[in-house]
């Protein structure tokens, strides 16, 4: 099995649980699924651009559509990982690198805080779609690292 056929056999349950533990621990009502959509690419970028509930969500109208379509290719050059809410689902996308580079310590480590990162997100678009980085983001994201190292074997998962 490949990295990337791994990483996209386990990380939706990890995702899942870890959202589940972070909801039921912080005590907030669940109101979308976690749903880990894969690694930054043209399929995710055409699935982006024609879900009407994540651009509205984003505040993009018709004009805008197309300088966000030129804009999203390089989210890969810039961005870990991006959650992007729609009415009852919470999409996470990782970078592709978290499979294209040769596992160390160092990767897995990042990985683990790029994923409680966007689930953080993922948690918190239950509150408010523009809450971002403010309290209690970082709480729920030092909550979910400590729960991802502590609850799985990253190096299985990259090898």
């Amino acid at each position: 099995m490949t990295t990337k056929q791994s990483l996209e056999k386990n990380l939706p349950a990890i995702i899942k649980k870890g959202y589940q533990q972070a909801c039921y621990y912080f005590k907030i009502i669940s109101i979308r699924e976690p749903i880990f959509k894969g690694f930054f690419g043209s399929e995710i970028y055409k699935k982006i651009l024609a879900n009407e509930e994540i651009l509205t969500n984003l505040k993009i109208d018709a004009w805008q559509k197309k300088h966000f379509a030129k804009a999203l290719p390089k989210v890969e050059l810039t961005k870990t990982g991006v959650a992007l809410p729609t009415n009852q689902e919470s999409w996470i996308i990782l970078n592709s690198f978290y499979y294209r580079t040769k596992y160390s310590a160092k990767l897995a480590v990042e990985l683990v805080e790029t994923i409680a990162h966007e689930v953080a997100h993922a948690v918190l678009f239950n509150i408010d779609i523009w809450r971002g980085h403010d309290f209690p983001h970082a709480e729920i994201t030092n909550y979910l690292q400590n729960y991802y190292l502590n609850n799985y074997n990253w190096e299985k998962i990259l090898k």
